[in-house]
């Protein structure tokens, strides 16, 4: 059996390198990695879809920052959105949020996500576009130093930890950019939304929302 796998393991190495034979020319960390098979797994649907392009389509952003990544559903559709010379930074510590830690099937893929997030960037040739940063919201904010024209909030959906990610982030776009998130309607309490409603009363901002769930502070 030992041998077997050995043998299963050598092969995909042999595929991996003949379907990325150029990978040592990818940026980091893209070339640094053994690419995955394509993991189309995501939750990101129609309403964030929807939200997004309008946003996008609306204001032409070349710049975004986007909270909670996963497997990079919603990242590799922001990147096809934006121009050839647009950026999207995924910040994420990719271990997962507190509501997902108790699921068994997680707990089996949470070793892999990293490296699952970037071979499903390899794959889809975004390579130039999208830019990891393995940190959480809080860390990476603390060295973030470009003005970004769209920030995406889909990280942990407890009421303190998007109040946090909004309060830590909006004064990246304030008075210039977007910021906005998904799951409004999430949860028993509700509790993004009481979030995005209380920032959005403490600094006199407008919800606007879509489908019940897509939300943004209007321009």
């Amino acid at each position: 059996m030992k041998q077997m796998i050995n043998y299963v393991l050598i092969l995909v190495l042999i595929v991996t390198s003949s379907l990325y034979p150029n990978q040592a020319k990818l940026p980091e960390p893209y070339n640094s990695i053994t690419p995955l098979p394509f993991n189309p797994k995501g939750h990101f649907g129609e309403h964030q879809q929807k939200g997004l392009s309008l946003l996008i389509n609306k204001y032409n952003p070349k710049i975004v920052i986007e909270i909670g990544s996963y497997l990079g559903k919603s990242t590799r559709f922001i990147a096809n959105l934006l121009p050839d010379d647009g950026k999207i930074y995924a910040i994420d510590h990719w271990l997962g949020s507190e509501e997902w830690q108790h699921k068994p099937e997680f707990q089996k893929e949470k070793p892999f996500l990293y490296q699952q997030f970037l071979s499903n960037v390899i794959h889809a040739k975004l390579t130039h576009k999208i830019i990891p940063i393995r940190m959480s919201s809080e860390e990476a904010e603390k060295i973030f130093d470009d003005m970004p024209d769209l920030i995406f909030i889909d990280g942990a959906h407890d009421y303190t930890s998007v109040y946090g990610d909004i309060t830590r982030w909006y004064k990246h776009v304030e008075g210039h950019g977007i910021l906005c998130g998904d799951d409004y309607g999430w949860g028993i309490g509700q509790p993004v939304k009481r979030a995005v409603d209380q920032f959005a009363r403490e600094h006199r901002l407008k919800v606007k929302v879509i489908n019940g769930w897509f939300w943004y502070y209007e321009k």
